[in-house]
């Protein structure tokens, strides 16, 4: 298990910072991309009063549990993103991004969060 935090630094690189589960030193990695990546909308603090531990618990709450007791841990994948809402545009609102996703049947769930007051905006099943 290992979890992580990528930021676009500019057009051409990104900084990924990651733990694996055998340590609590993160481990950090300049991210190249060859194709230059666009940063329309930078997140700033202020835009999000829920942070990422209230926003795991409010979607486990609202179905993420209940799909990660169905399924066996050793091909699951669990993530956790703060991320502009679909589609892109100037401007676009927040949304806090929680899925959960079995590798084996490739079912799983999204639930998207307001990442201001933490009301759930839409829950997606796969």
């Amino acid at each position: 298990m290992s979890f992580g935090f990528e930021s676009p630094s500019d057009d051409h690189h990104s900084l990924l910072i990651y733990f694996r589960e055998d340590t609590d030193v993160p481990e950090r990695e300049i991210v190249d991309h060859p194709i230059p990546i666009s940063v329309r909308n930078p997140i700033n603090p202020e835009d999000w009063l829920i942070d990422s531990v209230k926003a795991l618990a409010i979607a486990q709450d609202n179905g993420l549990n209940k799909s990660m007791a169905k399924y066996d841990s050793e091909t699951a994948s669990l993530f956790l993103a703060l991320e502009e809402r679909r589609p892109i545009v100037p401007g676009a609102l927040l949304q806090w991004r929680a899925s959960y996703l079995d590798l084996g049947t490739l079912e799983g769930i999204d639930v998207m969060l307001d990442p201001q007051t933490g009301e759930v905006i839409e829950v997606e099943r796969q």
